[in-house]
């Protein structure tokens, strides 16, 4: 797994180091986003990462976990000591760009939100990769490859003498109209 390093300056500016992530692949990038002091305080409850894909679905995608302890690790992201954990699904990496917010969240004793801090939006970039469905390929296919290959050689060879005997056509001086009448006049094929 690749993990693509972000962190959220107390400037409130942010900086991504990423690898080379790839469009349309599962769980292979790991965000590591480590929290400027504003977002990391002691009353934060809960932390929410909103994604945009593109301007037409912006935040399709919310994920909320805990801040308070390492045991609430999801399968997808967690939180601790400063950073947030998450691991990208094939869903969130469809598109060249994927536009991310970090929420973090107070709360009273009753669970309502208090207090919410957000992060500027960045955005991580993926490169474009080849993508296809499985396919099984029969035994002999490379051999039918291969007689395609030369059947297409045998084609153009024709079609290279083709036009060789139209060229040579072409230089005979006179048409065919005037060879005819030629022979025509000389009464051979009578």
């Amino acid at each position: 797994m690749r993990d693509c390093l972000i962190h959220i300056n107390n400037d409130n500016t942010v900086d991504v180091s990423s690898v080379s992530q790839y469009i349309g692949e599962h769980a292979a990038t790991q965000l590591i986003i480590a929290l400027n002091d504003e977002l990391n305080t002691k009353d934060i409850h809960y932390y929410t990462l909103s994604f945009g894909m593109c301007t037409d679905f912006p935040n399709p995608y919310l994920i909320k976990f805990s801040s308070d302890a390492i045991t609430d690790k999801s399968a997808y992201g967690y939180a601790d000591e400063g950073k947030i954990y998450f691991v990208l699904p094939k869903a969130l990496t469809l598109f060249s760009t994927l536009q991310i917010q970090v929420e973090a969240h107070s709360t009273d004793i009753f669970d309502n939100i208090i207090r919410t801090v957000k992060s500027p939006v960045f955005e991580v970039t993926f490169n474009k990769s080849v993508d296809g469905e499985e396919t099984i390929i029969p035994e002999n296919s490379f051999a039918i490859i291969e007689e395609m290959r030369k059947a297409l050689a045998e084609i153009n060879a024709v079609s290279g003498e083709i036009a060789e005997i139209r060229s040579e056509v072409e230089n005979i001086k006179g048409s065919v109209d005037e060879i005819e009448a030629l022979i025509d006049e000389s009464g051979v094929l009578e």
